[in-house]
């Protein structure tokens, strides 16, 4: 069972409709969670699934990176993220086979 939430302690609800005026909030019991609709949207109006157990500040930081106005911003930070973690994957390894050819040289010499 889904509920609709018109107010809670921080004026989540409301301050989602600063960011978009279509969105509301919804409560699913059965999946025991916060969930961010626009009116826009036909058929399935599910925007996102609030990633926290309570709505607060974080859920307006989620709306506001999640937006599709920001769907370039977020691809492009996304892409160099995995551009860093890349990066240092590929240091790792070359540490690891430096340490492993100073091991294996220092074998060789008889250490």
């Amino acid at each position: 069972m889904k509920q609709r939430i018109h107010e809670d302690l921080f004026d989540i609800a409301k301050r989602l409709q600063e960011i978009d005026p279509t969105y509301f909030v919804v409560y699913d019991k059965l999946l025991q969670r916060y969930e961010v609709h626009s009116s826009e949207q036909r058929g399935n109006s599910l925007c996102f699934v609030v990633p926290y157990a309570s709505l607060d500040v974080r859920t307006l930081h989620y709306a506001n990176q999640t937006r599709a106005q920001n769907l370039q911003k977020l691809l492009l930070q996304m892409e160099q993220n995995n551009q860093k973690l890349a990066e240092q994957e590929n240091e790792l390894i070359i540490q690891n086979a430096l340490q492993k050819t100073e091991q294996a040289l220092y074998e060789h010499k008889g250490g």
